[in-house]
């Protein structure tokens, strides 16, 4: 086991995504409890970690939309901060232990 130089931002759906998520006629709906985890650099303070947030929500909003449908014209056109953070509910663990007993591997490295 040992300590990853990463932080781990867990992002959940809030109503506005749950409710656009099941609004899809032949999609499966979203299923409770649903969240991803990203792994974001190490941040020295809450300063720091909001400023890269802000400065890299658009990727991750865009990920987590097209995790569910790739179809952009289904996405909501606001795509701005405030409709991020009401779409969203974010927690952020400082510490990342790789408990794994293999190499961390990127998709490039498959």
């Amino acid at each position: 086991m040992f300590i990853a130089n990463r932080s781990s931002l867990t992002v959940r759906p809030e109503q506005p995504y749950i409710d656009w998520a099941n609004s899809f006629p032949d999609g499966l709906g979203w299923i409770e409890g649903e969240s991803t985890a990203y792994l974001t650099p190490e941040f020295l303070d809450e300063a720091a970690e909001q400023a890269w947030l802000r400065e890299n929500y658009s990727l991750i909003f865009e990920h987590e939309l097209s995790a569910w449908d790739a179809d952009e014209s289904t996405w909501p056109k606001e795509r701005d901060w405030e409709t991020f953070r009401a779409w969203f509910r974010l927690e952020h663990q400082p510490l990342v232990y790789d408990l794994g007993d293999t190499p961390l591997e990127t998709e490039e490295d498959l």
